[in-house]
């Protein structure tokens, strides 16, 4: 049975159709009531770009040490122009399907817009050498988590140094709880180090995430 309609498809498709170059989808498999569902998504988004591979790997000891991720099952979204990390955990469904495509339209850009405040951000980070992990939590009926989920993917497309790991909110309760998660999007800093919640548009995002790390 199709998860997307034929004019979702042709939507994508058109979306995907200016990508610059190869993006790679990884799916890293891990059991999931939703694993059947992320996986036939990712089938029919893959062959709607032509620039677009997609490959599956298993959760284990060797996927964790090379996509950088502690839980699945994960997407993995690669490309030379990706200078750090982008990895969205769960179902990327409602809203963030939208997110989730502008994310790998991001990856298949050679050019992506950088205003000075976030070319600032990034040669200070990277100055620093300092590594950001922004750990976003959303859900798919929330309309201002995108806002927050493609900043983390646009930091991560440009700086080396950051890690975006946006996280299915309902379908990781031990992480959620962990960061005691009520509210989305809830974006955490380094593991804690600091946190902001609401959909804040790039520049306050990156007010937010310069507090949290003394920059």
């Amino acid at each position: 049975m199709a998860i997307l309609n034929e004019e979702i498809k042709s939507q994508v498709k058109e979306l995907l159709s200016g990508l610059d170059d190869q993006v790679t989808i990884t799916l890293v498999k891990k059991a999931s009531p939703y694993l059947a569902d992320i996986e036939g998504l990712v089938d029919e988004i893959a062959p709607l770009s032509e620039k677009v591979v997609l490959e599956k790997v298993e959760f284990n000891d060797e996927a964790k040490q090379k996509f950088g991720i502690e839980d699945g099952p994960a997407l993995v979204i690669s490309s030379e122009n990706v200078k750090g990390r982008i990895t969205y955990f769960g179902l990327p469904s409602g809203y963030e399907f939208g997110a989730f495509i502008e994310a790998i339209r991001l990856a298949g850009s050679k050019n992506v817009d950088m205003d000075s405040k976030l070319k600032q951000f990034v040669e200070d980070v990277e100055a620093k050498d300092k590594d950001v992990l922004l750990e976003v939590f959303v859900t798919p009926s929330c309309p201002h988590c995108p806002t927050s989920a493609y900043v983390a993917y646009k930091l991560a497309r440009v700086c080396s140094k950051v890690t975006a790991h946006v996280y299915e909110a309902t379908e990781f309760p031990e992480l959620s709880n962990h960061y005691r998660v009520s509210g989305v999007p809830h974006t955490v800093i380094n593991k804690g180090e600091g946190e902001y919640i609401g959909g804040y548009p790039e520049p306050h995002a990156i007010d937010q995430i310069r507090n949290a790390l003394g920059l």
